[in-house]
């Protein structure tokens, strides 16, 4: 079948519509339709996994993801990762950041 073919069968519809579900009546509109964001965010362990082959063990792989985590949390909270992580094991003469807990319940208080 052509894309022609589909476009006879059902003339106007779009790819979109085709391949999305009805939000009609749907009981968790907070969810959203695509998981773009989420997808984005694990792209660059995505790649290092399949150039590296992945970790040598289990340690190896909780220090990753927790390192990714925290360094994700940091870009969308506008802060350097390396300032941050600086601070946290106690680098002199480093810049002072807050505790992510703080920064993020801060960004949920109204202005």
């Amino acid at each position: 079948m052509t894309r022609a073919d589909l476009q006879q069968w059902r003339p106007g519809i779009t790819q979109e519509q085709r391949l999305l579900p009805e939000r009609a009546g749907d009981d968790r509109p907070e969810i959203p339709l695509r998981t773009n964001g989420s997808e984005r965010d694990i792209r660059c362990q995505v790649i290092k996994r399949k150039i590296s082959g992945g970790t040598h063990s289990d340690d190896g792989r909780d220090c990753r993801d927790a390192f990714l985590a925290l360094m994700h949390t940091c870009a969308k909270l506008g802060i350097s990762f390396w300032d941050y992580l600086g601070d946290r094991i106690g680098i002199v003469g480093g810049l002072q950041v807050p505790a992510l807990s703080d920064l993020i319940r801060g960004r949920g208080q109204p202005a």
